[in-house]
């Protein structure tokens, strides 16, 4: 059962529901998948957007790793900065 089936988010005050789905927000992190999380990372890095999300996620993976997980996010984020670099590169000539 989620928020959504106990009361429409549309019928909610601005502040009430932004707080909602930043709830909401916070519990799919720790049902995610490591790949899906490090996916959210790439986006920021990539596009600049949910910076607050991707820092969430950063910690999650942090967490994760901490409890024995091996999941190697560093090298996707690695690939992601050589990537940007070299479309940057390429926007400039």
């Amino acid at each position: 059962m989620t928020i959504h089936d106990l009361v429409d988010l549309d019928d909610l005050p601005y502040n009430i529901k932004d707080n909602v789905v930043k709830i909401q927000k916070c519990v799919a992190i720790i049902y995610s998948d490591s790949q899906s999380l490090a996916a959210q990372i790439v986006i920021y890095k990539m596009l600049g957007l949910n910076k607050q999300y991707a820092l969430l996620c950063m910690e999650e993976l942090f967490r994760r790793r901490e409890l024995g997980e091996d999941f190697d996010y560093e090298d996707l984020n690695e690939d992601t900065e050589t990537e940007k670099t070299d479309e940057e590169n390429k926007s400039v000539h």
